[in-house]
C-alpha cells in the first residue's frame, strides 16, 4: 500500500510540477482562498485513488473551482479538530483554576495528544465518506465511521501510522531545506496521506450504503496516452 501511494505521489507524468503547484497554494494559504483550493485538490486525490485513477495526478482546474470543492472538506476538518482547539484555548484557564503544577500540565498535554490522535484517526474515514457520498452529514455519522475503522482495522492503522510518519518526515525535511521546502514537503505529505486513505477504501470493506462499491472495484483504468 505504501509503495503504491508513494508511486502515485512522486511518479507519473507531471507529478513534481503538480506538487510544486500545490506547494505554491500552501505558501499562499494565509489568504484562505488558496488554502481552500489546496483542500479541494486533495479531495480530488482521494476520489481519484478510490476510483483507481492513479496513473497521473488529478488535473488542476481553475482555482475558483478548486476553492468550491475545498469548502466541505475544510468544514469537516474544522469540526473534527474543534475539540483540540477547545483544549488549547481552555488549557491556561484550567491550569489557573486547579494550580499550575507539573502534574496538571502533563495531564492536559496527554489529554490534548489523545484528542489530536482521535481527531486524526476519524478525519480520514470522514473525508472518505464525504468523497463517496458527496453528503456533508455523512462525514459525521460516527457509528458508520467506527464500523469502517473496525472492519478495516489493519489497513486503517497502517495508513494512520504512515501518514503521521510522512508529516514528521515532511517537517524535518522542510527544516533541512532552510524552511522554504516545508511548503513542498507538507503538500507532498498531505497528498500521500489522501492517497493512503483512498487505497484503504478501495482495497478494504466499503461502507454499507455505498451502492457503487462493487462497480468501482471492478473498474480497470487504462494507462494515460503518451503523446
Amino acid at each position: 500500500m505504501l509503495f503504491d501511494a508513494v508511486k502515485f505521489t512522486l511518479a507519473g507524468p507531471g507529478a513534481i510540477r503538480s506538487l510544486l503547484r500545490g506547494a505554491v497554494c500552501m505558501l499562499l494559504s494565509f489568504t484562505v482562498f488558496f488554502a481552500f483550493a489546496a483542500a479541494g485538490y486533495l479531495m480530488r486525490v482521494l476520489c481519484a485513488t478510490i476510483e483507481g485513477r492513479t496513473a497521473v495526478h488529478p488535473p488542476w482546474d481553475t482555482h475558483g473551482r478548486l476553492f468550491n470543492e475545498g469548502v466541505l472538506p475544510v468544514l469537516v476538518t474544522l469540526v473534527y479538530f474543534l475539540p483540540v482547539l477547545l483544549a488549547v484555548v481552555f488549557e491556561q484557564p484550567i491550569l489557573a483554576a486547579v494550580g499550575p503544577t507539573a502534574f496538571c500540565a502533563a495531564c492536559l498535554l496527554a489529554a490534548r495528544t489523545v484528542l489530536l490522535l482521535l481527531s486524526l484517526l476519524l478525519l480520514g474515514p470522514a473525508l472518505t465518506r464525504l468523497a463517496v457520498t458527496n453528503r456533508l452529514s455523512a462525514a459525521f455519522e460516527l457509528s458508520l465511521l467506527l464500523r469502517h475503522i473496525r472492519r478495516n482495522g489493519g489497513r486503517v492503522a497502517a495508513a494512520f501510522g504512515l501518514s503521521i510518519a510522512s508529516w514528521i518526515a515532511a517537517a524535518v525535511t522542510g527544516v533541512l531545506l532552510l524552511g522554504v521546502g516545508i511548503f513542498f514537503t507538507s503538500f507532498a505529505a498531505a497528498f500521500l496521506a489522501m492517497a493512503l486513505q483512498g487505497l484503504v477504501y478501495r482495497r478494504g470493506v466499503p461502507f454499507d450504503d455505498d451502492a457503487e462499491a462493487m462497480v468501482r472495484a471492478s473498474m480497470v483504468v487504462p494507462p494515460p496516452l503518451r503523446g
